[in-house]
């Protein structure tokens, strides 16, 4: 019996890059909707296929929502840098953002 083989990290379905992720199907919808996250291209069925911009992305979006930042301080970086983030620019343009979020980031992370 053959183990099937491991999707392409080029070719996730939505499924797949929620489980990659830890981010909710409908959430995942949802952040191409407002353009957190662009529209992915489509497979010949019709199915929207993933890969690892995505993923890095919806991961960094997680972790920031987890440390309290609000959606809209989180685009703000993608705005300025063309989802550059996404690609793997410094993440130096939100440093500002950080002073204002630090009790919170320390009463999460310390109690």
């Amino acid at each position: 019996m053959c183990a099937a083989a491991a999707p392409s990290p080029a070719a996730l379905s939505i499924s797949e890059l929620s489980r990659l992720a830890r981010v909710n199907i409908e959430t995942i919808r949802y952040y191409e909707r407002i353009k957190m996250l662009p529209a992915p291209p489509r497979s010949t069925s019709g199915r929207r296929v993933y890969g690892s911009v995505e993923t890095r992305t919806l991961t960094f979006i997680r972790r920031s929502r987890e440390l309290g930042f609000s959606l809209d301080q989180i685009r703000a970086p993608n705005t300025v840098t063309g989802s550059g983030l996404a690609r793997g620019a410094p993440v130096s343009p939100i440093a500002h953002l950080a002073p204002q979020s630090g009790p919170t980031i320390k009463a999460r992370h310390c109690g």
